[in-house]
């Protein structure tokens, strides 16, 4: 699937297609991406350091063998698990497509 247009996303209902179905669990993955931004980007804005976030693979086998445990910052390995997830699909859709 190459870069979306407004008109195309409409086809894939990004509300009712995950969000409505998932709420807490995408809020969870929300609070996990800031307290990344606070702990790796301490006084930016929210945002993905991309060049920080390496060895995807291995973090999330890491998290998953973890599942249902707390991680030393109090946070859900799953939810970690769930954000290196998502980053790992991000990834590779924008490398399909040459790039962000």
């Amino acid at each position: 699937m190459d870069h979306l247009t407004g008109a195309e996303r409409k086809k894939y209902p990004m509300f009712e297609g995950a969000i409505a179905y998932f709420p807490d669990a995408i809020a969870y993955v929300s609070h996990v991406s800031v307290v990344g931004n606070d702990q790796h980007n301490h006084g930016q804005p929210l945002h993905w350091a991309r060049e920080k976030s390496i060895g995807v693979g291995n973090e999330i086998v890491r998290h998953l063998v973890d599942k249902g445990k707390l991680d030393t910052d109090g946070l859900r390995h799953t939810g970690k698990l769930a954000w290196r997830a998502l980053e790992l699909l991000q990834r590779e859709i924008e490398d399909e497509r040459g790039g962000q």
